[in-house]
């Protein structure tokens, strides 16, 4: 369970990234589109914060959702808020 938790919560992180990148190379340039990217950025952010938190519960192995998140980071996120 510990390794397919950990590789679902490294596919978000992936997709999370993915989008964070299309934003901050303006390649996304409607501004309701931008709107929906970000929240689904923080969407994404808050599912990663909770399979992180429910992973090292079970887990002797500990992973650092901020080192995670770290990679690519929004401002104005409020995702980066709820733990």
């Amino acid at each position: 369970m510990e390794r397919d938790l950990a590789m679902l919560i490294h596919n978000f992180v992936t997709k999370r990234n993915s989008i964070v990148n299309l934003i901050k190379q303006d390649y996304i340039d409607d501004a309701n589109d931008l709107i929906k990217y970000q929240t689904i950025c923080d969407t994404y952010q808050i599912v990663i914060r909770d399979l992180v938190e429910l992973f090292n519960n079970h887990s002797q192995v500990q992973m650092n959702v901020e080192a995670l998140l770290a990679y690519q980071k929004l401002g104005g996120s409020n995702a980066s808020n709820q733990t």
